[in-house]
């Protein structure tokens, strides 16, 4: 899941910017991207609405919006088949591409407007009419939208100056997507990059093939003072530290039921639940045969409307490993846009039980059946009181904590002796750092990166204000420096020792290597023999392209790639060994498939229009990146330790 999600996110990212993964035109179920700096709520971390997950420029990335993209994505992704990933949807990995991707968005926005392109206001009601959100029946419902714009608590103004913006981006986006174009000859290298396969057989040479190696004192000196400046130490500092944590507040903070009902009063739109439906879906891919899957769909239709078992149906039809093992059952689902909104209107549609016609979806065909429907409403108190009780209690403990940092930030002085303040303040706990250096993690701070950049610039002695982690705040005091200096001979011992048998190890490695290379090219001896010889298991890899970023059951080898595609063809061996940080490999040519000239003509126009969507891809992102530090991001830590300590995105 994680490969396919690298190896994508370029595709994703333009559908993501122009909303055919359905995240443009703001979230429909939250308050969106605010062009007016908008608060709502009590302060977060770094004086940000609680709701607000970040601020991109003069826009800012809601919760309520945040999360309902986590949902959307999580649909796409199993669009694509890989139904309840719950560790990857929980991953940071997965989490942090959600907020890159609307950092992203809000960014091609701001650059629209800033470059004079507009939405023109037929545009944004052409736009809200196209919404599947506020339709009924197919047709544009003005009152739907206002429930909608009432149960949110956003101004009209407000969301239509949004949804402006956004028009404005897509705009933006597809002037930067006409100047995009392919030549047959970019073409056809693309193609022989994708399609020109080669499988080898490794064998791998490590430290632990190596012999043993003796090293005398004269050698070690030797190589020191041949240049002592390898063995540099880079400047260290030391922090003595002061923290209050949350936990401790939170055991002593009590949250009363009138809290719990102000809460939950005051927040009435986080609580909202929009009309929904279940259903059941029979869904057949497309796969080489639009026909034949098509076909296949309509022959499912058919015997569902005249009434056979449709759990039965999807265990003989449906093609959906997510959902077929609880007879197609999707779950509860809510109008919204996406690559399942026609499957989701058509199960809107009908009575229960009712069953739909053939739906044509991006990646298949689909029959669904109508299994149950809810009306909007909210949430009822007694269903979530414990969890608004360790929300404000959460809310309650921080706000308690950095009020008691404050307090004592005041009381600290150059001469206060750390230890004698905890003893004093029975909060407050104290600790000190290893030394470390520029660019070094410090093992258990939160936010440690931050702290050792700003360890580096603060004075000897000098005391800094709170600094507030995910659970914790901070006072840090700088102890200690040592200088950046070259050591001694017999300070540097242990480093020349372990670099020079290093050396030494990789040298044997390679001639070892080398000289079995050179057998097996000149017909000396068998590839096993050679194995056997030099005590290795060969690993024989399977097809990869020579656009490969690694190779498969061995990894990342640098030059590994490249080396495999220059043996010329009818060859099995290559000219020399590849070297590696870890010791030297050799590898032998299994086999080798050639892309066809007839192939990629019969297909040309298909690849063109992939191809042309991938360099898109690329340029779009990298346009972006050029203009992300117009656009300054700012993150809610309080947020993201929430959901650190959650373990992922909770709606």
């Amino acid at each position: 899941m994680l490969t396919f999600m690298r190896r994508n996110a370029g595709s994703l990212f333009i559908k993501i910017l122009l909303g055919a993964v359905a995240l443009s035109f703001m979230a429909f179920f939250g308050p969106s991207l605010d062009l007016f700096g908008g608060r709502s709520g009590a302060g977060g971390a770094s004086g940000m609405a609680e709701d607000t997950v970040a601020t991109v420029g003069d826009m800012r990335i809601t919760r309520a919006e945040f999360l309902d993209q986590v949902e959307r994505m999580k649909d796409t992704y199993r669009q694509m088949g890989f139904g309840q990933q719950t560790d990857f949807f929980n991953s940071p990995m997965f989490l942090r591409s959600i907020l890159a991707n609307l950092v992203d968005r809000a960014v091609l926005a701001q650059a629209a407007v800033d470059m004079g392109i507009t939405a023109t206001d037929a545009e944004v009601a052409a736009q809200l009419r196209r919404s599947g959100a506020f339709m009924v029946n197919g047709t544009f419902s003005r009152d739907r939208y206002l429930g909608y714009i009432r149960r949110t608590g956003q101004a009209m103004d407000e969301y239509e100056n949004n949804l402006r913006m956004q028009i404005a981006a897509q705009k933006l986006a597809s002037l930067l997507q006409a100047s995009v174009f392919v030549t047959d000859e970019e073409l056809w290298d693309t193609y022989t990059a994708e399609n020109d396969k080669i499988s080898i057989e490794v064998m791998r040479l490590t430290a632990e093939d190596a012999p043993d190696v003796e090293i005398d004192d004269e050698e070690l000196r030797t190589a020191y003072e041949a240049n002592p400046e390898a063995y540099r130490e880079p400047e260290k500092r030391k922090l003595r530290y002061l923290y209050v944590q949350l936990q401790d507040f939170a055991l002593q903070t009590q949250v009363s039921d009138e809290d719990i009902n102000a809460f939950y009063a005051e927040h009435q739109s986080e609580f909202e639940t929009p009309e929904q439906v279940r259903y059941r879906r029979v869904f057949v891919p497309t796969g080489d045969d639009a026909a034949a899957a098509r076909a296949r769909a309509d022959e499912a239709q058919k015997k569902a409307a005249a009434g056979e078992d449709f759990a039965a149906l999807v265990g003989k039809y449906s093609d959906d490993e997510a959902n077929a093992a609880v007879g197609g059952d999707v779950g509860w689902r809510v109008k919204r846009p996406g690559p399942d909104a026609p499957e989701i209107e058509a199960a809107f549609a009908l009575e229960e039980n009712g069953v739909s016609g053939v739906i044509e979806l991006p990646t298949g065909f689909s029959v669904v059946q109508t299994t149950g429907k809810r009306e909007a409403g909210v949430r009822p108190l007694e269903e979530i009181s414990e969890q608004i009780e360790l929300q404000v209690q959460a809310q309650k403990a921080r706000e308690k904590m950095k009020q008691v940092a404050g307090e004592a930030v005041a009381k600290i002085t150059p001469d206060t002796d750390l230890d004698d303040f905890t003893i004093e303040n029975d909060d407050w706990h104290v600790d000190d750092t290893d030394y470390f250096a520029k660019g070094e993690p410090i093992e258990g701070l939160e936010k440690a990166q931050d702290v050792a950049r700003m360890a580096f610039e603060m004075a000897p002695g000098e005391t800094t204000q709170p600094f507030e982690g995910f659970s914790r705040v901070y006072i840090f005091r700088l102890t200690d420096v040592k200088e950046s200096r070259v050591p001694s001979f017999k300070e540097a011992k242990a480093a020349v020792r372990e670099s020079l048998i290093d050396e030494k190890k990789k040298l044997a490695l390679a001639e070892r290597a080398k000289a079995a290379l050179e057998e097996l090219r000149n017909g000396e001896t068998t590839w096993s023999a050679a194995a056997s010889k030099l005590g290795v298991t060969p690993t024989v890899t399977g097809d990869f392209a020579s656009d490969a970023l690694s190779v498969p059951k061995i990894g990342t080898v640098p030059g590994l790639v490249d080396a495999a595609f220059a043996v010329p063809p009818g060859e099995s061996y290559p000219k020399e060994i590849v070297e590696s940080s870890e010791g030297a490999v050799i590898f032998r040519v299994v086999s080798r498939v050639t892309p066809s000239r007839e192939q990629f003509e019969a297909g040309k126009e298909e690849y063109r229009a992939k191809t042309l969507d991938e360099k898109t891809n690329r340029f779009l992102q990298t346009w972006v990146e050029a203009r992300r530090d117009e656009y300054p991001v700012a993150e809610n830590q309080q947020f993201w330790g929430r959901m650190a300590t959650t373990g992922g995105a909770q709606g």
